[in-house]
């Protein structure tokens, strides 16, 4: 049976820990006077791609808002085996801040961090800064428009192991349709394009009200790369059931 606990995989959550602290220590300020929200989810994931596994994935995210500002935190990982051999390793967190200077219009910073020891790219770091336009903002439709651009650092897989620094462009639109009361519509599109990769993420997700803060989702991820070494694949997919509990000014 494989060791998941080798010593590169302790000092990533090591520092995953760290960065999380410090992020959870930067929301939570001034949380008398904002609104503070968050959520925790746990649920079986089936993926395709560069491993074919279900496993049992956790996620947790926090959101604050003070003003015009507001703080997203969100932090996911899942590892698999099969037949005593693991098969599936990812870790992945994101920090965003924005400030609304008009109802419609807002800047950005975006910090994003992604491990991944079977899938494409073996590590990836991303920091963007852009402008975001909403296009639809009602009591059932909403919909976000991105723009920015950054630089980003990222590491193939073994053997060859080679890192690479570039400067990108990033675009995503995040859409939202309220079906009735009790479901809710999801739909995201990510790309961050460089010179050395071009990075595409579709995440389109169904939400259910179970019982007050208890809800169930079905999701659904497609990410792909662009650039990948010969062996692997570049798309990789994730079917994701799972259950969530939210709370704070979420619920």
């Amino acid at each position: 049976m494989t060791n998941s606990s080798s010593p590169e995989t302790t000092t990533m959550l090591y520092r995953a820990g760290l960065l999380t602290s410090a992020l959870a220590s930067f929301v939570f300020v001034g949380t008398a006077q904002a609104a503070v929200g968050g959520k925790a989810e746990l649920g079986v994931l089936q993926t395709s791609g560069n491993s074919d596994s279900q496993s049992i994935n956790a996620s947790f995210a926090l959101q604050h808002e003070l003003g015009r500002w507001e703080n997203q935190f969100t932090a996911t990982l899942f590892t698999a085996e099969e037949d005593d051999e693991q098969n599936a390793e990812r870790y992945a967190s994101t920090f965003k801040t924005s400030f609304d200077f008009t109802e419609f219009n807002y800047i950005f910073a975006n910090l994003s961090y992604e491990k991944d020891l079977f899938g494409g790219v073996r590590e990836r770091t991303t920091q963007t800064l852009g402008y975001g336009r909403r296009l639809l903002k009602t009591d059932r439709h909403t919909m976000n428009l991105e723009l920015g651009a950054g630089a980003r650092q990222q590491e193939s897989q073994k053997p060859e192991s080679l890192r690479e620094s570039d400067a990108i462009f990033r675009g995503a639109v995040f859409y939202t349709f309220e079906l009735s009361e009790t479901a809710k519509f999801e739909q995201k599109l990510l790309t961050e394009s460089g010179e050395e990769n071009t990075y595409t993420e579709s995440v389109t997700g169904l939400k259910l009200t179970i019982l007050g803060p208890t809800f169930a989702a079905i999701t659904y991820t497609v990410k792909n790369n662009s650039d990948v070494p010969a062996e692997r694949e570049e798309t990789d997919t994730y079917l994701s059931v799972s259950l969530s509990y939210e709370f704070g000014d979420n619920e």
